[in-house]
């Protein structure tokens, strides 16, 4: 008889039964070769906001430095506004020119006659208005008297106002209508057109434009 009749090899024995590889990883001083699979796990609100907070403490001070140079620029700088109307006419369209309006030139009080200027309205202070400084306090201004028997009548500007009008004097209410304007109004003062690209310019100051008594 043959000795190893009904012997099955060890490693034929693992193969036919389908535990080859685990018993051969049974094998003293053995290592899997397949890394131990890991636990997915979701992220919690506490880790969300640790990671947040981590950002916030790294980006946090240029953000912070940045605001701020951008509420300056907002407040004491440049912005962009539109004139829109016909008070203006010829200087600004109807329909309506994007410019350029700087507020340094209102905190240091640099405002002169001739210059165009953006100021809360005064008989809507939600609104603002584009109109021209033709007077500063103390000036005394030649105002059209009310009426058919035409004329005109002499308005002194009381200290710390401004008199504005619009260049298209035959349409535009301005302080011919509500009166000196208090210099605490003003917004800024115009000085660069932006839209339409064909009349892209320097908003000049126009002196010449007097209502100034003799």
């Amino acid at each position: 008889t043959n000795p190893h009749a009904g012997h099955i090899h060890p490693f034929a024995r693992g193969y036919a039964g389908g535990s080859f590889v685990r018993d051969s990883l049974r094998l003293k001083g053995s290592r899997s070769p397949f890394p131990p699979a890991r636990k997915m796990s979701s992220p919690t609100a506490q880790g969300v906001f640790a990671h947040v907070w981590r950002e916030i403490v790294k980006h946090g001070p240029m953000a912070f430095k940045m605001g701020c140079l951008v509420n300056v620029i907002h407040n004491y700088g440049v912005h962009v506004t539109m004139c829109l109307g016909p008070s203006m006419l010829p200087t600004f369209n109807r329909s309506g020119d994007f410019v350029l309006v700087e507020q340094l030139s209102v905190m240091a009080d640099n405002i002169r006659r001739g210059d165009i200027v953006i100021s809360k309205s005064p008989t809507n202070p939600r609104h603002t208005v584009c109109k021209r400084v033709l007077g500063r306090g103390g000036d005394v201004i030649a105002v059209p008297k009310a009426g058919s028997f035409g004329g005109t009548q002499r308005v002194e500007v009381p200290s710390g106002h401004l008199w504005l009008q619009g260049d298209n004097k035959d349409n535009s209410t301005d302080s011919r209508d509500y009166g000196p304007v208090p210099y605490g109004m003003l917004r800024g003062k115009v000085f660069l057109k932006l839209w339409p690209m064909s009349e892209v310019g320097v908003v000049k100051s126009e002196p010449s434009r007097s209502v100034l008594t003799e």
